[in-house]
């Protein structure tokens, strides 16, 4: 019987296929057969309703297999149909004018100061419509508001996954790491903003306060961060070339600074050392 439900299942036939795995399995505890083939009848029931995409039944067989017997291969597939249920419930889910309506709400929120309701509004936009930039956007600037920097970066990098170009997030990006001291990275993320829209202002003002606090000087510690967090920097302090740079420098050797300065490639490296704060210019 078994082997009849694996032949209605090559030929698609689900329904039958499973109406002869469940009769098989009813036969098996009537003989008290091998719990392996009651397992095998059981999972292919949970293959059959897999492939008619309900996946809670396919879950629920592939459950009652694995207590007959605990098989790796039932259990990755119940791993992969509770996988695909998740994906259908999120594709279920989407809705682009009920996502608007969300977006549109959290933004009331938001000019009401309450920024945990503003969060949880944008977090329904983005579950209706996750392709939608502006309500990632959206709950950065929330996010940031309620001094959640971190999750404020991660949705900006989601915008930019979206649009590379979307000069909104950034600017918020870059304002997120001016709060977290990142004044290199900040300066770095306004810069590739300003090359895509040059005349706003926003940004301009955004590079000026970052290149002010800059030239302040910055302390050991955000020091240390922006080189650990930035390969770049490690990469050009280990450079044997900037290493009796910086020898020169702490000498002051201006004869040979001077020198150095006529390098491009060693000129640019200078100044991300400055903007990282490595190299202090007062």
């Amino acid at each position: 019987m078994s082997n009849i439900g694996a032949c209605y299942y090559e030929l698609k036939n689900y329904e039958k296929a499973i109406e002869c795995c469940l009769k098989a399995v009813e036969i098996g505890n009537e003989n008290r057969s091998d719990y392996k083939l009651k397992a095998k009848a059981l999972r292919r029931v949970g293959d059959c309703y897999r492939k008619l995409e309900n996946f809670e039944q396919a879950i629920f067989y592939y459950n009652k297999s694995l207590v007959e017997e605990h098989n790796k291969a039932t259990v990755d597939l119940l791993k992969q149909v509770q996988a695909e249920m998740d994906e259908k419930e999120k594709k279920d889910y989407i809705n682009p004018e009920l996502s608007l309506k969300a977006r549109q709400e959290g933004n009331e929120f938001f000019k009401k100061g309450d920024y945990p309701e503003a969060v949880k509004s944008y977090t329904e936009a983005i579950k209706r419509d996750p392709n939608d930039k502006t309500a990632y956007t959206n709950r950065a600037t929330a996010y940031t508001k309620l001094g959640a920097i971190p999750q404020a970066i991660k949705d900006c990098d989601k915008a930019l996954e979206l649009d590379g170009k979307f000069v909104k997030a950034l600017i918020k990006k870059a304002y997120a790491l001016f709060l977290t001291k990142d004044y290199y990275k900040a300066l770095e993320t306004y810069q590739i903003a300003l090359e895509i829209e040059p005349e706003n202002k926003e940004i301009e003002n955004g590079v000026k306060t970052t290149l002010a606090k800059i030239n302040e000087g910055q302390d050991e510690d955000t020091v240390k961060r922006n080189i650990q967090t930035n390969p770049e920097l490690m990469n050009i302090l280990s450079d044997p070339m900037m290493q009796t740079v910086l020898k020169d420098l702490q000498e002051n050797n201006k004869e040979a600074l001077l020198h150095h300065l006529t390098n491009p490639d060693i000129r640019t490296k200078i100044e991300k050392l400055v903007q990282a704060g490595v190299i202090k210019t007062q």
